[in-house]
């Protein structure tokens, strides 16, 4: 059985489309696993046939950037939620950036005029 968080080589990605039911492990330990190292900075969609309201949650929880029901997924829904993921993700890299430049301007502000109290 391939492992599911192999990629082929060559391949690059921005966004992933995780299906819930997958052979071996489900789609929510996937997303565990891609959320905490292996594929970080990855727009994540769950895809599932069997959801509900809180599936959803817990995957959007988890990481995931959008939740599809199979059932209700057409061509349009599908291109938004990847437009979406893909821009949600880009702004929360941005956000980290800033955050840590924020950071690092604080600590050489505090090393360079000394404690201020």
């Amino acid at each position: 059985m391939r492992n599911p968080l192999s990629m082929p080589s060559g391949m690059e990605n921005s966004t992933v489309l995780l299906d819930y039911k997958l052979p071996g492990m489900n789609g929510s330990e996937v997303l565990e696993q891609m959320t905490n190292g292996s594929e970080p900075g990855k727009a994540i969609i769950m895809l599932t046939g069997q959801g509900n309201e809180d599936m959803a949650a817990h995957v959007l929880k988890n990481g995931a950037k959008d939740y599809l029901p199979k059932g209700n997924m057409n061509v349009g829904a599908l291109q938004r939620a990847i437009i979406n993921a893909i821009e949600k993700t880009a702004l929360e890299q941005d956000l980290a950036l800033q955050r840590s430049i924020s950071s690092d301007n604080v600590a050489n502000m505090a090393t360079r005029y000394g404690p201020t109290s």
